[in-house]
């Protein structure tokens, strides 16, 4: 048995961690998100504006996009439209996955009542 050949099928079966962006100008909701998918295993990039963001896009290449709507700067409409002339093909999630999440963590932080 060829002991190298074995170590290189280990190798190729790793698979790459995804990588996303989060564009998003609520600090505290986005340092929750970028934590929850680092915890699930994602490498994660955060923007704070849209343009911040298509700096990060153009230069990182993320493998998805969560997009806030309404930002400074650049709003997440602008962003979208940006990424669409440049025919960029990568997913975008807009506002929907974000509001999404912000209600979940809300849910989350919300105290069990123990009242019987």
């Amino acid at each position: 048995m060829d002991m190298n050949n074995n170590s290189t099928n280990q190798d190729s079966s790793q698979t790459k961690k995804s990588k996303i962006l989060i564009i998003e100008d609520e600090v505290s909701l986005i340092d929750l998100l970028a934590a929850k998918l680092i915890k699930e295993g994602y490498v994660v990039q955060k923007a704070l504006d849209g343009e911040e963001g298509l700096e990060k896009v153009h230069e990182w290449k993320p493998d998805l996009i969560l997009l806030d709507i309404v930002m400074p700067k650049i709003d997440g409409y602008e962003v979208l439209e940006q990424l669409n002339k440049e025919r960029n093909k990568i997913p975008a999630e807009a506002d929907c996955a974000l509001e999404a999440c912000r209600n979940s963590l809300i849910q989350t932080a919300k105290p069990i009542s123990t009242a019987s």
